[in-house]
């Protein structure tokens, strides 16, 4: 769903998250963090990039062989000043899930799942997070209707975090609220 299609409000989108983050990124995880929520359409995204470049607004360098870009102080100015103009709640999401991508990546951490129809007509949905290939977490669980298990499949790949520390919570006793 493209929120973001005119540029200036791809611009903005762009400095705010690079900006909040704070730190020099690649240009692949750039990327992933903007495409991640699907605001933003990757032609719109990739023009944009190379505009602002051009502009000044954002920098290139390296560090170790590899190519990194940042926010100016000119765009700085820009994301500080213009993104009260876009939503505030596509805003807070799109940066808490730019901070859990940004986690996971270092962590090695990849999700995934899969929802499969079963013989008595349920759905099993399988969800799995490995950290370096190793088994972190691992939940199947059955739905009496295909669209319950497509939500619960988008639950969790929207937000696994989420759904682990939630998870964590309830084993841990952590959330003894619910059991009252």
């Amino acid at each position: 769903m493209t929120i973001f299609s005119d540029k200036k409000s791809v611009k903005v989108y762009v400095l705010y998250l690079m900006n909040a983050i704070g730190y020099p990124l690649d240009y692949p995880t750039i990327n992933d963090m903007i495409m991640q929520n699907e605001f933003v359409a990757y032609l719109d995204f990739s023009e944009c990039f190379a505009e602002m470049l051009d502009d000044g607004l954002i920098l290139r360098g390296e560090q170790n062989g590899v190519e990194l870009y940042c926010v100016s102080d000119r765009g700085r100015t820009v994301a500080q000043e213009l993104s009260g103009d876009l939503l505030p709640s596509v805003l807070d999401d799109s940066l808490a899930n730019a901070w859990r991508m940004i986690d996971f990546n270092r962590r090695g951490i990849k999700c995934r799942s899969e929802v499969v129809r079963e013989e008595d007509g349920r759905y099993a949905v399988r969800c799995l997070m490995t950290e370096r290939q190793k088994e972190l977490f691992s939940l199947t669980m059955l739905a009496d209707t295909e669209e319950m298990a497509k939500r619960m499949k988008e639950t969790f790949s929207g937000r696994p975090d989420v759904v682990y520390r939630g998870m964590l919570a309830l084993l841990t006793g952590e959330a003894k609220f619910l059991f009252d």
